[in-house]
C-alpha cells in the first residue's frame, strides 16, 4: 500500500514536471557544484598555489560560474517548469506560458518602494528562491490556463488563420495580461501593508521556529528536520537557517577548540563541526550514503551514472547534483529517508561520544573537507574515522530499500513505454510524421536513451543474432533467415522493429546493417566448414539501406571477406518497402543482383498492391 502510494504521488502532473525540470537543468547544477568545490577546496597548499598563480582574485572565477548556474536557477525552473505544463495544451505554443510564468514571477520578487523599482535580487534568483519560484510558477500556469479556456476571450475568429503564428500571439495578449495584472494586484497589495520584499516573511517564519542558545539534541534535530523539509521543496536549508545554526552551534565549537588548546577537555558535544562531520556525509541528507546504495541496486543506466558523476563533489559534500538530478526534490519515493537518514545518523554520532567511544570534536575544520579526513581532523582521534565509517553503513541500510522502490517505479514507466514504442514501430512510417527521438513524451525520452545505449551496443559488439532454419519437408535444412537481437540491461530483448527504426533515426543503420551482414555471412562460412552445404543465409535489408549505396559495397565485402558463393546470400526486403519507390526500387535490386545474390520479398500480399509489378522485379523469393 505504503509503495503504491508513493508511485501515485510520483505520477501526479505537477510533481512529474517539476521533477523532469530539475532534471534537465542538471547541467549547470553539475558545473555550479564543480565551481563550488574549484573556489572550496580546503587544502592550504592548494589554496596558496592557486594564490601564487591566478592571483589574489582567482575564485572570482569560480564565483561567476556559480552565478551564472546556481545563481539563475529559480528564473531557470519558473520557464521550464511551465513550458512542459503547457506542452500538451492545445492551441498556443507552450513557450506563452513560459513568457507569462517568468514575468509574473519577477513581478512578485522584485523590490520595491515609494521610490520605485529597485532592481531584481540575484538573492531570490538562485537557489535561495527555488521553493518561492515553483509555488509561483504552479499558480501562474493554472491561472493562465484557467483564463484561455474561458469563451468570453476567446479571439480566434477575429484573426487570420492562415498565419497560425500571428493568430496564437494576438490571441495570448488577453490572457497574458489578465494573468499579469493579478499577480501585479498581489504585489500591490503587499506593499500597501509594507512589504517590501515578498519573500523575506517565509523564511523569516521559518527562523522563528528556533530559540538562540538552544544546543540540545532536540533542537538540532528539529533543525535538521527543517533543512531537511526545506530541501525536499528545492530550498536550500542550510543557506536559509545558516544564522540559526552560528547563533546555536558555532560558538560552542569556537569553546571546545579554546578549551583544547588550553590543555582542558571539551564539553560541548553538537557543534556545526560535529553535525557536518558526522551526519550530513556527502552533503544535506548524507546523499555519500544514497550514492552507494544506487551504486548497490544499480549497475547501469541514468541512476548509475548520475551516481558515478555525483561521486566527486559527495566527497566534499556538495550533494545539489543528486538532489536536484535524480532528483530527491519533490520526489515522494525519498522524503522519508532524505528526513530520516541525518536525524539517525545525529543520534548515533551523539550517543557514540556521550558514552566516550569517540572524542568531543575539538578542531575548526571546512564544510568542504572530506569524510574520513574530516573524522579525524575534528577529534584528532581514528575513532572519528570509524564512527564515520559506521554511519556510513546505516545511512547506506535506511536510503537501500527506497532506492529499490525508485528502480522498480523507473522500470514500470520503461516498460510502459517500451510497449507503447514498439507499437509505433510496428506501423508504416507515413501513419505518424514525428520520428521517435524527437518525441517530447516519455516515449521519446526512452528512444533518446535507447539510441544511445544502441549506438554504445553496436560499439561494444553486444548485439548477437539468432538464425532461423528453413526446412523442405521437415528433412532438409535449405536456408536460414539471420534475426537481429539486442537483450537490453534492464528493459530485456528490444523488438528488432525498434531496433531499426532507432537506427535509422540516428543515422546508425549503415554500419549496423553492415555489421549484420558481415556476420551473417561469416557464420554461414563456418557451417560450410563443418560441412553444411546448399544452404542460403537471408538477411534483412532496411528501406535506409536500400537508397544508399553503401549497401553495394556492405554486400562486395561481406561476400569476399567470408568466402561464401554470391547466390548463398539472399537479400530480403518487406513488400511496403519494394512499393514505395517502385521505379527506384526496381534499379537498385537489379543492380544488387548484378553481384549474384538472390533477392527476396516478406510480408508479401499484406499491402492491397497489384501482382503485376512483381514481373519487374528481380525476385527470387515470396514470403
Amino acid at each position: 500500500m505504503f509503495n503504491n502510494l508513493i508511485l501515485t504521488l510520483s505520477n501526479q502532473r505537477h510533481l512529474r514536471a517539476i521533477q523532469q525540470r530539475l532534471l534537465l537543468n542538471m547541467p549547470i547544477m553539475v558545473i555550479g557544484s564543480f565551481a563550488a568545490v574549484f573556489i572550496n577546496l580546503p587544502l592550504t597548499e592548494y589554496q596558496n598555489l592557486m594564490n601564487s598563480l591566478l592571483g589574489a582574485n582567482w575564485k572570482l572565477l569560480g564565483t561567476s560560474i556559480y552565478s551564472a548556474s546556481f545563481g539563475i536557477i529559480s528564473l531557470l525552473l519558473a520557464g521550464t517548469i511551465s513550458y512542459l505544463l503547457a506542452e500538451h495544451q492545445e492551441g498556443f505554443h507552450p513557450l506563452v506560458a513560459s513568457i507569462t510564468a517568468i514575468s509574473c514571477l519577477t513581478i512578485l520578487i522584485q523590490p520595491e518602494s515609494t521610490q520605485g523599482f529597485l532592481g531584481l535580487p540575484a538573492h531570490w534568483l538562485g537557489i535561495f528562491g527555488i521553493f518561492f519560484s515553483i509555488i509561483v510558477t504552479l499558480l501562474v500556469t493554472e491561472i493562465f490556463f484557467f483564463i484561455r479556456s474561458l469563451e468570453l476571450i476567446k479571439l480566434e475568429a477575429f484573426f487570420d488563420n492562415h498565419d497560425p503564428l500571428i493568430a496564437q500571439s494576438l490571441t495570448n495578449i488577453i490572457p497574458f495580461g489578465i494573468t499579469l495584472a493579478i499577480f501585479a494586484i498581489i504585489k500591490y497589495i503587499s506593499l500597501a501593508y509594507g512589504i517590501v520584499d515578498i519573500c523575506q516573511p517565509f523564511y523569516n517564519l521559518i527562523k522563528s521556529l528556533f530559540t538562540v542558545g538552544d544546543s540540545s539534541l532536540f533542537a538540532v534535530l528539529k533543525y535538521y528536520f527543517v533543512v531537511q523539509i526545506l530541501w525536499f521543496f528545492g530550498i536550500h536549508g542550510q543557506n536559509v537557517l545558516s544564522s540559526v545554526l552560528d547563533d546555536l552551534y558555532k560558538v560552542a565549537a569556537q569553546q571546545n577548540l579554546l578549551t583544547y588548546s588550553t590543555g582542558g577537555q571539551p564539553t560541548e558535544i553538537i557543534t556545526n563541526v560535529f553535525i557536518t562531520t558526522f551526519a550530513t556525509i556527502g552533503g544535506t541528507g548524507s546523499t555519500l550514503c544514497l550514492i552507494l546504495a544506487i551504486l548497490f541496486t544499480y549497475r547501469q543506466g541514468i541512476p548509475y551514472r548520475l551516481a558515478q558523476i555525483s561521486v566527486l563533489p559527495a566527497i566534499f559534500n556538495v550533494s545539489e547534483i543528486l538532489i536536484f538530478g535524480l532528483p530527491i526534490a519533490l520526489n515522494p519515493i525519498f522524503l522519508l529517508p532524505f528526513i530520516l537518514t541525518p536525524l539517525v545518523l545525529l543520534c548515533v554520532a551523539y550517543l557514540a561520544t556521550l558514552i566516550g567511544l569517540v572524542p568531543i570534536t575539538n578542531n575548526i575544520i571546512h564544510w568542504t573537507t572530506p569524510p574520513l579526513l574530516s573524522g579525524y581532523l575534528a577529534t584528532n582521534s581514528f575513532s572519528g574515522i570509524l564512527l564515520q565509517c559506521v554511519n556510513l553503513g546505516i545511512g547506506f541500510a535506511i536510503y537501500l530499500p527506497f532506492v529499490k522502490i525508485s528502480k522498480r517505479q523507473k522500470q514500470q514507466e520503461l516498460e510502459k513505454s517500451l510497449t507503447y514504442l514498439s507499437e509505433l514501430a510496428s506501423v508504416p512510417k507515413n501513419m505518424y510524421s514525428t520520428n521517435l527521438i524527437s518525441r517530447g513524451d516519455n516515449a521519446g525520452k526512452l528512444a533518446r536513451l535507447l539510441a544511445h545505449d544502441l549506438k554504445e551496443a553496436i560499439k561494444q559488439k553486444t548485439l548477437y543474432l539468432e538464425y532461423q532454419p528453413q526446412v523442405y519437408q521437415g528433412k532438409t535444412v535449405t536456408g536460414v533467415e539471420a534475426l537481429l537481437r539486442w537483450n537490453h540491461y534492464s528493459l530485456g530483448k528490444i523488438p528488432p522493429s525498434l531496433v531499426i527504426m532507432l537506427a535509422e533515426e540516428t543515422g546508425l543503420i549503415d554500419s549496423l546493417g553492415g555489421w549484420v551482414l558481415a556476420t551473417a555471412c561469416q557464420q554461414l562460412a563456418t557451417w560450410k566448414k563443418a560441412g553444411l552445404e546448399d544452404v542460403v543465409m537471408s538477411v534483412n535489408i532496411s528501406v535506409k539501406q536500400l537508397t544508399k549505396d553503401k549497401i553495394l559495397e556492405d554486400v562486395a565485402k561481406s561476400i569476399a571477406t567470408s568466402g561464401i558463393n554470391p547466390y548463398e546470400l539472399e537479400l530480403e526486403i518487406t513488400e511496403s518497402i519494394a512499393l514505395d519507390n517502385k521505379h527506384y526500387t526496381q534499379k537498385r535490386l537489379q543492380t544488387l543482383t548484378t553481384l549474384g545474390v538472390k533477392i527476396a520479398i516478406d510480408d508479401f500480399g499484406m499491402g492491397h498492391s497489384s501482382l503485376s509489378y512483381i514481373k519487374n522485379f528481380p525476385i527470387n523469393t515470396l514470403k
